[in-house]
C-alpha cells in the first residue's frame, strides 16, 4: 500500500506541474524514476498491428534503450507475454538472449540490466513498462511486488485514459517511430513483401550501420535513402536474431 500511495502522490504532483492528458505516460514513466530503485523507465503501447510505440520515458537515455530494442528487433519488452509477471535481466541474461541488443546496450548506454513488465489490456499485451538499472545488483535489489504495484496503477491510469491514446505519440520519440512506420509500408509496397519482412530489412540495414531503425527510416522517407537500393538487399534479419527467444522469469532466467 506505501509503495501506491507513493506512486499516486508523485504523480499527482507531476500531472499538477505539467497538466496536460497528453503527457501522461511521461508522466508515469518518472513516477516509475521517482520511486523505484532505478535508473530509468521507459513505456511503450502497441497498436493493433503489434507494432510498437514509445510514448513515455523517465529520461534521454531511457528513450534510447526503447529505440535500440526496437533497432535490434530484440529485447525483453518485444519478449512479454500476457501470462507472464516480467522479465528481469542482467548481464548474463541479456547477452545470451538478445545478444544484438546486449551488445548495443552496454556499449551506448550505461545501462547494465532490464526489468520489463507486460501492461495487460483484455487477453493482450498492450504495452510494455521498462526498468533500467546500471548495475546487476540494483536489479537484484528491485522490490518485485513494489514494481508489479506500480504497473498495475500504470496499466489503470492508462486504461482510464485512453481517448487520448492518439494524442500520446505527440512527442518527438513517437513521432520518429510514425516515420518508419511509414517507411515499412513504402518499402512493403515497393518489394511487394509483408510489413514484417520490410521492418526486418529496415533493422537490418540500420544494425549495419550502426544508427537506430529509426534514424533509419528517416532517411528512406526523405529520400536519402533510395527505395531502390533498398529492393536490391536481402530482407534477412538482424544475425543471431532467429536463434534464441526469452521466456517469463523473476530472478532467474534462460532462453525459450
Amino acid at each position: 500500500m506505501e509503495i501506491r500511495q507513493s506512486f499516486l502522490a508523485q504523480l499527482s504532483y507531476l500531472e499538477g506541474a505539467v497538466p496536460s492528458p497528453d503527457r501522461l505516460p511521461s508522466l508515469l514513466a518518472t513516477s516509475c524514476f521517482e520511486v523505484l530503485p532505478v535508473a530509468a523507465a521507459s513505456i511503450s503501447v502497441f497498436s493493433t498491428d503489434g507494432f510498437r510505440f514509445p510514448v513515455g520515458a523517465s529520461s534521454a537515455r531511457a528513450a534510447y534503450a526503447e529505440r535500440l530494442q526496437f533497432t535490434t528487433g530484440e529485447g525483453p519488452a518485444l519478449d512479454l507475454r500476457a501470462d507472464g509477471d516480467g522479465i528481469l535481466a542482467d548481464e548474463t541474461v541479456v547477452s545470451s538472449c538478445w545478444p544484438l541488443f546486449h551488445e548495443r546496450l552496454f556499449v551506448e548506454t550505461p545501462f547494465r540490466a532490464v526489468a520489463a513488465f507486460p501492461v495487460i489490456a483484455g487477453a493482450d499485451v498492450f504495452a510494455a513498462v521498462d526498468l533500467y538499472f546500471t548495475s546487476a545488483d540494483d536489479l537484484r535489489r528491485l522490490p518485485l511486488s513494489d514494481a508489479l504495484a506500480v504497473v498495475s496503477i500504470i496499466g489503470e491510469r492508462l486504461a482510464d485514459a485512453m481517448e487520448y491514446r492518439d494524442r500520446w505519440t505527440d512527442n518527438p520519440v513517437s513521432a520518429s517511430r510514425s516515420v518508419t512506420a511509414t517507411a515499412v509500408r513504402m518499402l512493403a509496397a515497393a518489394t511487394k513483401s509483408s510489413t514484417e519482412d520490410a521492418l526486418r530489412r529496415l533493422q537490418t540495414r540500420a544494425a549495419a550501420a550502426r544508427i537506430t531503425v529509426d534514424a533509419f527510416a528517416d532517411a528512406v522517407v526523405s529520400g536519402r535513402v533510395s527505395l531502390d537500393d533498398l529492393t536490391l538487399a536481402g530482407a534477412g534479419r538482424p544475425a543471431a536474431a532467429d536463434e534464441h527467444a526469452s521466456r517469463e522469469v523473476t530472478h532467474d532466467v534462460s532462453c525459450r
